[in-house]
């Protein structure tokens, strides 16, 4: 399945990125909201983009172009942008996007022979624990194409 935003195919980004957000982002920005959040406009702003998804797993790049990136959402822009969602506040400062995360099948363990491990099977799903009042994650919002 491949992920689309409007016509432009998705494509992942293997280098990070460093961006400042200031106080007129955060003032202008918009809580609750991954496509005029504070951080989403410092990153149009920077990177003459077209638009910006800021999830709080990872971040999309459209450029005018028509070209689409995948981003990690680090740690610590994860962490402001769900204070920011909850009351609306957001420390000024530079921030950092991490590489594009692997893929499913490439995370996946396997025991040397190429077969996932016996106990990687067996394994009880985790039930997830959901953070109220704040964005969505990417696959709850992004249609998949």
């Amino acid at each position: 399945m491949a992920i689309k935003i409007g016509k432009s195919k998705i494509s992942n980004s293997y280098r990070g990125l460093r961006f400042k957000i200031g106080r007129a982002d955060i003032e202008n920005g918009q809580p609750n909201d991954p496509c005029n959040c504070a951080a989403a406009r410092a990153l149009r702003r920077q990177f003459d983009a077209r638009e910006v998804f800021v999830f709080r797993d990872v971040t999309y790049i459209l450029k005018k172009d028509g070209n689409a990136l995948r981003f990690h959402t680090s740690a610590p822009l994860r962490l402001e942008t769900i204070v920011f969602d909850r009351n609306g506040e957001f420390y000024p400062g530079e921030y950092d996007l991490d590489p594009a995360p692997l893929t499913n099948e490439a995370k996946r363990r396997t025991n040397g022979n190429g077969h996932s491990s016996p106990s990687a099977r067996r394994r009880t799903p985790k039930t997830r624990h959901t953070i109220p009042n704040v964005r969505p994650t990417a696959s709850q919002r992004l249609p998949r194409v």
